[in-house]
């Protein structure tokens, strides 16, 4: 049994090494390995490219924080211009 539990210990240890590995080159070669892009981004060919349309919406959120806005006063600006999620929402 002590040389079974070895021989799993090590090989969850290669295989965390190598999923690292893989993420690490991914990360290099400038891809986007997150799930769904951030918003004033798409992603193509799994990297990020800035979404003009959204890009000017997240320099104007940044704005309102700069003067001083709460989060609940920049999201009842967006909702007030009929900015949209990602997802529609």
């Amino acid at each position: 049994m002590d040389i079974l539990r070895a021989v799993a210990v090590y090989d969850n240890a290669t295989r965390q090494a190598r999923f690292r590995l893989g993420k690490l080159a991914r990360i290099r070669q400038g891809r986007w390995i997150g799930g769904q892009a951030p918003f004033g981004y798409d992603l193509k060919d799994s990297k990020l490219v800035v979404n003009k349309d959204e890009a000017k919406w997240v320099k104007h959120i940044f704005a309102l924080y700069n003067k001083g806005y709460s989060s609940d006063k920049i999201r009842g600006v967006l909702l007030d211009n009929g900015v949209l999620t990602k997802r529609g929402k």
